[in-house]
């Protein structure tokens, strides 16, 4: 039971003076659902309302038409191979998997203007779980990453369906091999398992042994389901990408089952159906309990406001819009008790950084010649890979353009080229979650060995990684920012505002300092001091110092480094 904001409810947020609308409600709104606000962003939200505000984000994200569908992902067997083979040779920068991660998902999260879509494709995406290890096919990946931004704010019923036949999840969770082909045959209960206890419903809510075993029942009641096959030249075999998943009735148990109380000959459709009208109050609880701690806070958790948001839930018939939309506009979400209070992913950490700096993923940073694509490498012969002989026998020519140089010419060397693998590294490995239970989050984020990753990628990402125009914007952004102040002090407390999302903002009063009384911030002290380095603070106060100074952009950096190793920057 949360005990700092039991006074709030979902009531819309109405602002008032005790509950201002302003800059660190808007920042605090963009943390949660985007990966943090544009200055651009936050000057528009000062002129509307609260509720509009939100109205406009889910308008958008709803009514945009889905990302095209890339043409590799109706590229047959050779073509896949082809790819493979030119990024080998070093004519594509990325193999099919990283350029689908860089050009799909991690750059719509951070510059697509409906990026709450995006953010709640991530959050299912640590729902509905599955590993492209476990399953390693890039169709797949792709076509579950396409449910996930489809059905992200549609129906929770429909999507569960969808779900239980998607490629990617009959692979992860052995759904294609729940076969009862024979009377003997014992069905696979690994999908039906954690349809139950981790997708819909939770744990004790269901039976998983003796006579009334509603595992057991559901996944007899789910056999036959899988995926053709195709078979080469030498007789080696693999799951057809372009093929449907089809229903092998001679695999699938047509007796009768008993789930949840209720006998019938159930199909995967009727497992479903069953489902919601037997358990939609554990259901809406398991689901309303999961965005709340996604969006709200982890372990502080009003029962109140998952009541209020169950019943919106079951109400409008298990659709997602009505609930994020109702959260996003209460005035419990817009409580100063929720600010800065929940660890921000590596995800929110390092793409909110590059909105921090008003950098674009896109951007190219420095690197040297060993990071350019080649540009006559020779052809080569791709008849064997991995010894495996897969009857492509003919040289292939990675022509240009190659259908993949729009994504490797573009993303070559650029900031998002590095961050799945940054993001990897600080345990956040995108589609390929820990376990079936996804990532835990919050607190798990900052073990020592990720809290300094963050510091240091960071830290290496200002000190070597930025080109002289890039270290100039820097310099300019911040100096608009600041309004071109050249008082430390003030610049400082304008740049620790920028990048810590807090209720109240930092201030400090330098007339103020001998009071004992004062209120100032003493992190403004010190955050001054660094960003002075060697020029003496009595040159500042004669107003000595200016934004052309030689060392200038050694100083925002060096404010930079310290502010984002800050506790209070880990959070959002």
């Amino acid at each position: 039971m949360n005990t700092c904001c039991t006074t709030n409810s979902l009531n819309i947020y109405v602002p008032n003076t005790i509950k201002p609308w302003n800059e660190a409600r808007i920042k605090h709104l963009y943390n949660r659902i985007g990966f943090g606000a544009t200055q651009q962003e936050i000057a528009q939200g000062l002129q509307m309302s609260p509720s509009a505000l939100v109205d406009q984000i889910i308008d958008l994200a709803v009514n945009t038409p889905l990302p095209p569908i890339p043409a590799w992902v109706n590229w047959d067997f050779d073509q896949m191979l082809i790819a493979s083979q030119c990024y080998y040779n070093g004519q594509l920068r990325y193999n099919t998997r990283d350029i689908f991660m860089a050009g799909e998902w991690l750059r719509a999260i951070a510059e697509e203007p409906n990026r709450l879509r995006f953010k709640m494709a991530l959050f299912w995406h640590n729902h509905f779980v599955t590993e492209e290890s476990k399953y390693q096919n890039i169709i797949y990946m792709y076509e579950y990453y396409h449910k996930l931004l489809e059905f992200g704010l549609g129906n929770f019923k429909a999507f569960t369906r969808a779900i239980v036949t998607d490629k990617a999840m009959l692979n992860y969770l052995d759904g294609r091999n729940n076969e009862v082909c024979n009377p003997n045959d014992t069905p696979n209960e690994n999908f039906a398992r954690e349809l139950y206890e981790l997708f819909t419903i939770g744990p004790g809510n269901y039976t998983d042994n003796g006579s009334l075993n509603d595992v057991h029942e559901t996944a007899r009641a789910l056999s036959g389901w899988k995926i053709k096959r195709i078979s080469v030249a030498n007789g080696w075999t693999a799951d057809d990408s372009q093929a449907p998943v089809y229903f092998d009735v001679n695999c699938h148990d047509s007796e009768m089952k008993t789930i949840f109380g209720q006998t019938y000959n159930f199909d995967v459709d009727g497992v479903i159906d069953n489902l919601f009208q037997q358990k939609p109050n554990e259901i809406a609880n398991f689901i309303c309990r999961k965005i709340y701690k996604e969006f709200i806070h982890t372990e502080e958790i009003d029962d109140s406001i998952i009541n209020g948001m169950k019943t919106t839930f079951l109400n409008n018939n298990f659709e997602i819009e009505p609930v994020i939309r109702q959260l996003f506009k209460s005035e419990h979400f817009f409580d100063t008790c929720f600010m800065g209070s929940k660890v921000k992913s590596p995800a929110d950490y390092f793409v909110g950084f590059f909105r921090d700096v008003n950098f674009q993923l896109t951007d190219t940073p420095l690197y040297g010649g060993s990071h350019q694509i080649q540009n006559n490498a020779p052809t080569v012969t791709a008849g064997f890979t991995g010894g495996i002989n897969l009857g492509i026998d003919e040289p292939i020519t990675c022509s240009v353009p190659h259908i993949f140089q729009p994504y490797t010419n573009n993303l070559m060397g650029t900031f998002i080229g590095g961050l799945n693998r940054t993001l990897r590294e600080n345990g956040q490995n995108i589609f390929n979650p820990p376990n079936v239970g996804g990532w835990d989050g919050h607190h798990t984020w900052l073990s020592t060995s990720q809290l300094l990753y963050r510091w240091e990628r960071l830290s290496f990402l200002l000190n070597s990684r930025l080109t002289n125009d890039q270290q100039t914007a820097l310099v300019n952004f911040i100096k608009d920012i600041c309004n071109s102040s050249i008082d430390n002090y003030e610049i400082a407390t304008v740049v620790l505002n920028h990048f810590i999302q807090r209720a109240t903002l930092y201030q400090y009063d330098r007339s103020l300092e001998e009071d004992p009384n004062n209120n100032n911030d003493l992190e403004v002290k010190t955050a001054a001091t660094i960003f002075a380095g060697s020029f003496p603070q009595e040159e500042f106060d004669l107003g000595y110092w200016s934004w052309s100074y030689f060392d200038a952009f050694n100083q925002v950096k060096q404010l930079i480094i310290h502010i984002v190793r800050l506790p209070e920057y880990q959070l959002q």
